[in-house]
């Protein structure tokens, strides 16, 4: 049941509704729309700037659209001024601006909700959706966006449609003719999306043939639709089940800064997943549950993580059926209907277990990047006894063997006045064991068994020596990280702690989520939330869009508060990224405590605030 008593405070009831708001609904309703037509105003300069970025990368859009970037072509002076022909140069000079802008816009999107809990009518709800269409309809003008996943999408489409290939088998590699190779970033990486996101890429790739700019303007299209319908969908169950939060929910996810980047500039398949889930909330009202189960599924064949939403959705469902009967025809049903989808979808790009690549980046030791399991990798590494130099070395990064093709010398440390280890003579043979860096290679020697630094300029390429053929430190050194034992430890003590405390948080989610709709709700944000906080070792901004399209339908809980925080930090994540190679290197090996501890703690203090010294009852704050 839904909402089944006057002011819709039924199981789907928001969370903690504002109380004393004033009733001119007016007046709110022209502030929303100053809000929205301030938020235009700063999408402008901030897109603008996101394109200096050291993530940015050409949309090509121009080529289909020729006036399409107008909006963003006016310089912005000071970073005109301050930036260089190097990329990082210009990452330097957009970064705060980027920051700035982005938490500006984060203050405006937080005033729109504030206002918006205020709204109860159609024309609110329909102007919120207007602007959201908006929003989405400005970005996908950008010449830039921030993410090249985009051009995997199109590429692993043309693997299956156009050289009819399996995407989770071959890679882009393979093709080195194809119009969109430059584009892409994971040349060597086969598809780690969903059997639906790659049946569907097919089709799009095809239509988009080998225009780049109309390849980016369908996928950011179908995202930006994606985002507009999920927006429609809130609104719509709000509006039944608890109206005086319908407009906020709206607002909530349709104005979000991190829809309109990921959704319209950047054309994340995050965004079809959401509308999804969403989709399965709705069947769930309309009480066709089996249907349910199927549109989750098909989230799940969209990217394999909302399949941990399964099993929190089928206990609710029993629970809610009165008879034994009524049990079994929905397992039956369920089961039937998941074999179908099963085939029509799986069995035609079905490649065994590579199909389920994908659940490496919960595992694998080298699937670490921007999460608070990377930092808490590194630090577990030095503590057990590796360098903080061998932690600074990429975990996909694979060895390789060179010689001396002079006499040198290795030293300690990138630097000529550096203590020497070693003199090495001419056609001494090494392995790389870490990226160059300002012309110096970290090299292993294999006679002494030193890691030292030598100039690049004095090596050149070599095959493995025979005599190491079967020495099993060479050989461990040459898979890179990887292949060091105190990573393999480190890894699993990572996953270990990570995973079991979103097992614990499922659990919870699954006996005490699972009894109403809005606790269902509840806990599919905290499993969201535990995903990305303890397992997403692995993480990127978008990543964020998956609690936020759930924590819409109850805008005013406090885990809907925790999520539209971290949608803001995770924005931060962008100016973050670009400074490992300069003196502001900590702004990166830490970024990931801005991007989930500043909201944390934010939310932390503010739920402190809300909660009076007496009574212990929450109060709008």
């Amino acid at each position: 049941h839904v909402g089944g008593r006057e002011g819709g405070r039924g199981d789907l009831d928001a969370g903690d509704l504002p109380v004393g708001v004033p009733d001119n609904e007016r007046r709110a309703l022209v502030g929303l729309i100053a809000l929205g037509c301030l938020s235009l105003a700063l999408y402008v300069p901030w897109v603008t700037v996101a394109s200096r970025l050291d993530s940015s990368t050409a949309t090509h859009v121009e080529t289909l659209l020729p006036t399409a970037g107008w909006p963003f072509n006016a310089p912005f002076t000071s970073l005109e001024r301050s930036s260089s022909d190097l990329k990082i140069g210009r990452h330097a000079a957009a970064a705060p601006w980027f920051a700035v802008l982005a938490t500006t816009l984060f203050a405006v999107y937080l005033l729109a909700i504030r206002l918006a809990s205020r709204l109860r009518s159609a024309a609110a709800r329909n102007l919120a959706l207007t602007f959201a269409l908006l929003f989405q309809l400005l970005a996908l003008l950008s010449p830039r966006m921030l993410s090249t996943d985009l051009y995997s999408y199109v590429f692993y489409g043309r693997i299956l449609g156009v050289y009819h290939g399996n995407p989770y088998l071959e890679v882009p590699a393979q093709y080195p003719g194809d119009p969109f190779y430059d584009e892409v970033f994971w040349k060597f990486v086969p598809s780690f999306y969903g059997p639906l996101w790659t049946l569907l890429c097919a089709p799009l790739a095809r239509l988009a043939g080998e225009d780049p700019g109309l390849a980016a303007l369908l996928f950011r299209g179908l995202a930006s639709a994606c985002a507009v319908l999920s927006s429609a969908v809130i609104a719509r169950l709000l509006a039944g089940a608890a109206p005086a939060a319908a407009v906020a929910g709206v607002v909530m996810f349709g104005w979000s800064p991190l829809v309109v980047i990921e959704a319209g500039l950047s054309g994340h398949n995050d965004l079809l997943m959401g509308a999804l889930v969403l989709v399965v909330i709705a069947l769930l009202v309309e009480k066709r549950p089996i249907l349910a189960v199927g549109a989750l599924l098909l989230a799940g064949l969209v990217k394999l993580v909302a399949l941990a939403l399964l099993p929190l959705l089928g206990m609710f469902v029993l629970r809610q059926l009165e008879s034994w009967r009524a049990r079994a025809r929905f397992l039956l049903g369920a089961s039937a209907l998941g074999a179908l989808l099963g085939g029509l979808v799986v069995g035609p790009v079905w490649a065994g277990s590579a199909t389920l690549e994908v659940g490496t980046l919960g595992v694998g030791p080298d699937r670490y990047t921007n999460g608070l399991g990377e930092l808490a990798l590194g630090e577990l590494r030095v503590l057990l006894g590796e360098t903080r130099r061998d932690t600074e070395v990429p975990l996909q990064f694979r060895g390789w063997w060179v010689a001396t093709h002079r006499a040198a010398v290795l030293r300690t440390d990138r630097d000529e006045r550096a203590d020497p280890l070693a003199e090495l003579p001419q056609w001494t043979e090494l392995l790389v064991v870490g990226p160059e860096k300002g012309g110096w290679s970290r090299v292993w020697e294999p006679s002494s068994r030193q890691i030292g630094y030598l100039e690049s300029s004095a090596l050149g390429p070599a095959e493995r020596p025979s005599r190491l053929e079967s020495d099993e430190e060479a050989l461990a050194r040459e898979r890179g990280p990887e292949g060091s034992p105190t990573l393999q430890t480190a890894n699993t003590v990572v996953r270990l702690v990570g995973w079991g405390g979103v097992a614990l948080v499922w659990l919870g989610a699954l006996v005490r989520g699972t009894t109403s709709l809005g606790g269902l709700l509840r806990g599919w944000i905290a499993v969201w939330l535990a995903l990305l906080y303890l397992a997403s070792g692995w993480f990127w901004p978008w990543y964020a869009v998956w609690a936020l399209a759930t924590a819409a339908l109850i805008p005013f809980s406090p885990l809907s508060r925790l999520t539209v925080l971290l949608s803001w930090a995770v924005l931060l994540l962008y100016a973050a990224l670009g400074f490992g190679e300069t003196n502001l290197w900590y702004l990166q090996t830490y970024r990931s405590l801005v991007v989930f501890g500043l909201p944390l703690a934010i939310f932390l203090l503010d739920t402190a605030i809300r909660w009076p010294s007496r009574g212990g009852r929450p109060v709008d704050a």
